[in-house]
């Protein structure tokens, strides 16, 4: 008796899988909008406050972010802001915690583009390490790296260097 068709995942998410992840060229962002004015009569933000705000914004990923993604960077901002204003004393280790996990939800920084599984591409450059297949690079004897091409099986590379080898004039076997 036939049972129901097998799932694609089974118990829940598969971690870590190459579908999960979202890629991003590793450009910046340029459709941000302004940075909001500081609370209260203030006339600007605590330096941290906007730094955050300078990095953040021009994140790669930010261009897939929503109305309320912008609220949360905007609520971050705050609370950055007001911890860097108070006094040692008055600083509390939940409060950081708490701007950490914000941090993390919006993808900024390492640990939180890899909680968001956020990656960033870069532009493969010719002649440079990450340029060919598996980002690997071939050095060329006598010439500049270029792009690694095919991979070829060790026993096939030994058999055009034998032969290579007894194809060179007698002279230049010794050099």
């Amino acid at each position: 008796m036939p049972g129901p068709a097998p799932q694609d995942r089974k118990h829940g998410r598969t971690p870590n899988a190459a579908d999960d992840w979202r890629e991003y060229d590793d450009v910046p962002y340029d459709k941000a909008p302004e940075m909001p004015k500081p609370p209260g009569r203030r006339k600007a933000w605590q330096p941290m406050a906007e730094e955050l705000w300078k990095t953040a914004s021009v994140m790669p990923h930010c261009e897939d972010w929503r109305d309320e993604d912008w609220l949360a960077l905007k609520v971050l901002m705050h609370e950055v802001d007001v911890y860097y204003s108070m006094p040692d004393l008055k600083k509390k280790t939940a409060q950081m915690t708490e701007i950490r996990r914000q941090k993390n939800a919006l993808g900024i920084g390492e640990q939180g583009r890899r909680e968001q599984k956020i990656r960033y591409r870069q532009a493969p450059v010719p002649g440079q390490a990450g340029s060919g297949p598996d980002e690997s690079v071939e050095v060329v004897e006598g010439g500049p790296a270029k792009a690694a091409g095919k991979v070829v099986p060790i026993r096939d590379r030994k058999k055009a260097i034998l032969e290579r080898s007894r194809q060179k004039p007698a002279g230049e076997a010794a050099g």
